[in-house]
């Protein structure tokens, strides 16, 4: 009985601590905390002027806080170029784990009043290239004059 009763119990363990393929979202791939994004480069040397999220300039986002809560999914960044239009914005995301096997993801954005509310749910996507304990990679790619170009948002964890 004993023989039978251990690799059974060992067994019910391994399952029981198996992983569970989560389609959304898991704790591991959640930025946390706060951020700066500290520059926004593009796949070629020209610069451009580009509206974000529906918000502001590229030059407005560079030097920007982003907090993240990852347990509630929600979070804010503030503009803090005193030539834009400085100030805390609402948004809400959530992670598609669309390349996981690369480890690579879609982000979605939606901004959001300061309860989480979005007037029209419009939501922006962009891929999260890379995720660290110091470091994060958005990229996205726009069209300029009908051509498309990519740009990559990067984060400093603060």
């Amino acid at each position: 009985m004993k023989k039978i009763f251990i690799p059974l119990l060992f067994a019910s363990i391994v399952l029981a601590c198996g992983t569970t393929k989560n389609s959304t979202t898991t704790q591991s791939n959640l930025p946390k905390g706060t951020w700066v994004l500290n520059s926004i480069t593009y796949d070629d040397s020209d610069e451009y002027s580009i509206k974000l999220f529906n918000d502001a300039s590229n030059t407005c986002f560079t030097g920007s806080i982003w907090k993240f809560s990852s347990n509630k999914q929600k979070g804010t960044y503030s503009i803090t170029d005193a030539t834009c239009q400085p100030g805390d914005r609402y948004f809400v995301f959530k992670i598609d784990e669309t390349k996981q096997e690369i480890g690579k993801y879609d982000f979605l954005i939606t901004p959001t009043d300061a309860d989480g509310n979005s007037e029209t749910n419009a939501a922006f996507r962009t891929k999260m290239i890379s995720l660290t304990s110091s470091k994060m990679e958005w990229q996205q790619t726009s069209t300029i004059d009908g051509s498309p170009f990519v740009f990559t948002m990067n984060f400093i964890k603060q």
